[in-house]
């Protein structure tokens, strides 16, 4: 499957959303010409939301418009609009380079997010103890800014919203609620659990950017003693370095004997399905497959987008998709394909939230075919789910619109309303991610290697 790139899988379109503005009866013409790409585009626009709902939704909203919407105002609205869709690969793509031509200033923290508490992990002033339960920003009280949040969230597991949560609050924050320079936080002090109020100075993204967020290399493999080794894969790019890394990885297995390996996909938002086929064929000699089937859905934007032939290729002629009538709903049955053996020593995987699309299908075939022991939290993709987005900008807003075009069936075909359920669930902790433990890494050394 091919990912949504986001910058962690999801930007914000904040270019001039404070000043531009938009006419109610464009904007109008924008959404409805939004949906009808939708119910083109998508394999089942409705199969999460009823058509009614969705209508009746945008006429409740439009009716307590202004006869003049502030851009930012419209892509939120068409931020909650996609939400209804309650699909992760559809929804608003909203892009960060805007930040860095004005002068935004944003909450220098690191958060880490469950349910609706917030907790500060990362202070880039160093001025709130670390663990500190945040109750309020700017006077509004946090569990209502996550609810608000939420509502703007393209996602169809609890773990996928999560994860978005905590690695973009602050992008997602400043599409509802307006930057400022100084920012009030109350908050509950860790140390003594007293709740206190201090004003905190914003930060620029690019000073944000340089504390918070590290660059990881896309593979890595490491021996950690002389019976445990780590694969860690952030994304699935079928490329020649995939390639080499998996060859150069499993030699050394081999070589140097090591019988336990943990292969680590937690936040890796996906990209190409083969990429976890070919690691499943490594660690088995069984017939195995990532989906049952694929289903995609032919429109006049599949037809324009020449790139999706790079992706359908596989599983169909392009003269088939291009000389179909558009709307017709195309199925392809997967073959399952010869494992390699190449591995025969204990598998685990590390999965969460971010464990997304294709990332999340490989471990729907690694539980399937029982190719390894599954730890952590749920995935952030359902067993069988959409995918593969086509992407447009609209009209007048200019918004990025991404609609998936596929929907891909678990091998088992589960129809459960969840992402990947691990064989053995265990939650970081707040303490140990304050410290830098890695609460799931460490419960498998402890617990699970001989």
């Amino acid at each position: 499957m091919k990912k949504i790139v986001f910058i962690f899988l999801a930007m914000f379109y904040f270019s001039n959303l404070i000043n531009a503005a938009i006419s109610k009866e464009m904007f109008l013409k924008e959404v409805k010409d939004v949906v009808k790409k939708g119910e083109d585009i998508h394999v089942n626009f409705y199969a999460r939301v009823k058509k009614e709902e969705l209508n009746n939704y945008i006429e409740k909203k439009f009716k307590k418009f202004n006869d003049t919407i502030s851009e930012r105002e419209a892509v939120a609205f068409l931020a909650s609009l996609m939400a209804k869709i309650k699909d992760g690969h559809t929804g608003v793509l909203i892009e960060t380079e805007n930040f860095l031509k004005r002068d935004i200033k944003i909450l220098p923290f690191k958060f880490y997010i469950i349910g609706n508490k917030v907790y500060l992990i990362k202070d880039y002033n160093n001025k709130i103890t670390k663990g500190s339960l945040i109750l309020k920003i700017n006077n509004n009280p946090v569990d209502r800014i996550i609810k608000n949040i939420s509502e703007h969230i393209s996602y169809d597991t609890i773990g996928w919203k999560k994860c978005i949560l905590n690695d973009e609050f602050f992008m997602h924050y400043y599409l509802l609620y307006n930057p400022t320079k100084q920012y009030e936080i109350v908050y509950r002090d860790k140390k003594d659990n007293l709740i206190k109020k201090k004003i905190i100075n914003g930060i620029s993204l690019k000073e944000y950017k340089k504390r918070f967020i590290k660059e990881e290399k896309k593979y890595s493999f490491k021996q950690i003693s002389s019976k445990v080794a780590i694969m860690r894969i952030k994304e699935f790019d079928y490329d020649q370095e995939y390639l080499s890394f998996l060859e150069k990885s499993f030699s050394e297995l081999k070589k140097k004997r090591i019988n336990n390996l943990i292969i680590d996909i937690r936040n890796n938002g996906g990209g190409n399905s083969n990429c976890g086929e070919l690691l499943g064929r490594y660690i088995t000699k069984k017939k195995i497959r990532v989906f049952s089937y694929i289903q995609v859905k032919v429109c006049k934007a599949l037809k324009k987008d020449q790139n999706k032939y790079g992706i359908y290729k596989n599983s169909y002629n392009w003269n088939e998709i291009t000389d179909k009538q558009n709307g017709k709903i195309l199925k392809s049955n997967v073959k399952e394909v010869y494992g390699m053996n190449r591995y025969s020593g204990n598998v685990f995987v590390l999965a969460n939230g971010g464990s997304f699309s294709s990332a999340s299908s490989f471990l729907g075939m690694v539980q399937a075919y029982k190719l390894g022991t599954i730890i952590g939290e749920e995935s952030g993709t359902r067993y069988s789910d959409y995918g593969n987005a086509i992407f447009f900008r609209t009209k007048y807003t200019k918004t990025k619109i991404y609609i998936s075009n596929k929907y891909l069936s678990d091998p088992s075909e589960k129809k459960i309303k969840r992402g990947v359920i691990p064989d053995i669930i265990v939650r970081p902790k707040i303490d140990d991610i304050i410290n830098g433990v890695d609460t799931q890494l460490t419960y498998i050394l402890k617990n699970l290697i001989d």
